[in-house]
Order: structure tokens, then C-alpha cells, then sequence
């Protein structure tokens, strides 16, 4: 959706997945964490991965912020790859990019507790 700040989604939420029998981990990086969000003054929103915890594939992924409509197909071709989250976050991002949120997003995917 482009409005300010863009919307983009791709698959499913961590609600949907939840519905849908996965085990569920969670990676978020807030755009105040972003170095270029922060240069050009657009820090509002956040980027956050959907990943079967078993498989480590990404179920989904939402951005709202500052050129999400371009950001989200990161998600797009891991999914169409059945790539794990973490060769996202394993890839360089240049520096100062928007996309270095999307690096620290995957990079940020955690287990869940086992207490």
C-alpha cells in the first residue's frame, strides 16, 4: 500500500501462521535502529519476519516505513526460494542502506523460550 508511512506485506502474520499449526519465531528491527531511517528523518515503522521455527523458512514478512514496497521482496524471493531467514541476514547489506533493516530483522529472528 503506498501511503505514508508504506505498508508492504507479503504471506502470512504471526497470527495466521499460529492458526495454521507452525511453531512461530520472530525477528523485528524498529526503523529508529536503522542508520539511513534516521538520516533522512524517516524512522517511523518497523520490518518483521515470520519464520517456521522448525524449517526456519520465512512464512511471511510486514514493513511499514520508509520504501517498504521495495524492501518487502527481499522476503518475496526468499519465500519463492524456500530460503532460510538467515541467508538474509547472513548477506551483506550496504551501509547506510534502508535495507540494513531488513539484514537486522533476519539476522534478529529468535527462538522462543523454553520457560
Amino acid at each position: 500500500m503506498f501511503c505514508d508511512p508504506e505498508v508492504a506485506s507479503v504471506g502470512l502474520t504471526e497470527q495466521q501462521a499460529r492458526d495454521a499449526g507452525h511453531t512461530v519465531a520472530v525477528g523485528r528491527q524498529e526503523f529508529t535502529g536503522v542508520a539511513k531511517a534516521k538520516a533522512i528523518g524517516q524512522t517511523a515503522g518497523f520490518i518483521q519476519f515470520v519464520v517456521d521455527a522448525d524449517t526456519d523458512r520465512v512464512l511471511g514478512c510486514h514493513i511499514v516505513g520508509p520504501d517498504a514496497g521495495n524492501l518487502v521482496h527481499e522476503a518475496v524471493i526468499a519465500m519463492v526460494a524456500d530460503a532460510p531467514y538467515r541467508d538474509i541476514g547472513r548477506a551483506i547489506h550496504i551501509h547506510p542502506t534502508l535495507a540494513e533493516g531488513v539484514n537486522a530483522a533476519a539476522g534478529g529472528v529468535h527462538r522462543p523460550s523454553n520457560d
